[in-house]
């Protein structure tokens, strides 16, 4: 009479408990997990909250935490549960907390800001720069791609001139290891010579881009929506890369949202 046949017997009045449901919780509470809803988890009762606070549960999520201000000590905490997240796209309130800053499992960065903008005009292209050293492995959500030309990588200065003379090979001023990102292809670069390109894959909004430097070789890996990762690599043959402090840079032919991500160490 009031529809109570065609729902689940787990949420039909008198039907089986949620909590006898064990096997099931993990895949009906991932609808619902994430950094905002925390609270309400840890509200309900003690043995889902338990699978809330369990590191494991947290496992290949993406976590944004860009609105999160966090209250109490605990929550202060909860950053430890996501070391084994897929990526945790990150937010202000990471830069004032000091544990997160300095925990071995984690880092967090941001973009150098000039009255209020984290875009920089240079030689009429727009460039953003981390504000501090990064990890030789950087990631980068790109919530809107851009027809025109997109590049990410490491570069051994955070000054954006000095960026955009190596790329344009004017000048040999620093060593940049990245990506170049078009409509159409993808291409290893460093400095201004492309070391492999792939045409096979073409980025969609809400994609994540991961930069890493291993050794002698540079790698691509792109996490994009409804779509397995694929990865793409190349040697560069530079050996002294490791001594240098590296930054993130990004440059685009016209504004791009590009929003810093936790690296996961």
């Amino acid at each position: 009479m009031f529809g109570y046949g065609e729902l689940s017997a787990a949420i039909q009045c008198g039907g089986t408990s949620l909590l006898k449901l064990r096997h099931a919780v993990p895949f009906i509470l991932s609808f619902v997990r994430g950094a905002m809803t925390m609270a309400l988890l840890c509200a309900i009762p003690s043995g889902l909250r338990a699978w809330a606070q369990d590191a494991q549960s947290w496992s290949h999520s993406t976590i944004d935490a860009r609105s999160l201000k966090p209250c109490g000590q605990k929550a202060h905490r909860r950053w430890q549960l996501w070391h084994r997240a897929k990526h945790v796209i990150g937010g202000d309130w990471a830069h004032g907390n000091v544990g997160l800053l300095m925990s071995s499992n984690f880092g967090v960065w941001r973009w150098v800001t000039r009255n209020g903008c984290s875009r920089i005009p240079v030689c009429g292209s727009v460039v953003s720069i981390s504000q501090s050293p990064v990890p030789s492995t950087v990631t980068l959500l790109m919530e809107h791609v851009c027809d025109e030309t997109v590049v990410v990588g490491l570069a051994s200065t955070r000054q954006p001139r000095a960026i955009m003379e190596t790329l344009s090979g004017s000048k040999d001023t620093c060593a940049f290891f990245g990506v170049a990102i078009t409509p159409v292809t993808t291409l290893l670069i460093h400095n201004d010579k492309v070391l492999n390109e792939d045409a096979t894959h073409q980025l969609k909004d809400g994609s994540f881009v991961t930069v890493a430097l291993d050794g002698e070789q540079v790698e691509l890996t792109v996490s994009a929506p409804s779509a397995l990762p694929y990865r793409q690599t190349a040697r560069h043959g530079v050996r002294a890369v490791s001594t240098h402090e590296l930054y993130c840079a990004a440059i685009c032919d016209a504004p791009c949202q590009l929003v810093p991500c936790w690296s996961l160490l």
